[in-house]
């Protein structure tokens, strides 16, 4: 074998060994961030909660439904004073801790 083919060929297996690494690192970081993340319950920091009746006027409207795979899933419509015109649909993604996160 020459001497250049030789060294092609151990770059090559030291670069395919880095993707495999990087690729196995990402991957096991991934499944770590998701089980820290997800299928959890996180509630809001009670000293930051604000509710209700800390706002004049505000009324809510509390709905509770079944997913298509059984599960309960609720939700809140927020309304106040009657100049409506429009409705915006909140839908938190990490942690928060639900609607109380999102009162201010």
């Amino acid at each position: 074998m020459k001497p250049k083919s030789k060294k092609k060929k151990i770059v090559l297996i030291i670069v395919s060994i880095m993707i495999v690494l990087i690729i196995a690192g990402d991957w096991v970081l991934s499944v770590i961030i998701y089980n820290e993340y997800f299928n959890q319950r996180f509630e809001s920091y009670e000293p930051l909660m604000l509710y209700v009746d800390d706002f004049d006027d505000l009324q809510r409207t509390k709905y509770e439904f079944s997913s298509n795979k059984g599960q309960k899933l609720t939700g809140y419509m927020y309304s106040s004073g009657e100049n409506q015109c429009g409705i915006v649909v909140m839908a938190h993604g990490f942690g928060g801790g639900g609607h109380n996160s999102y009162m201010g």
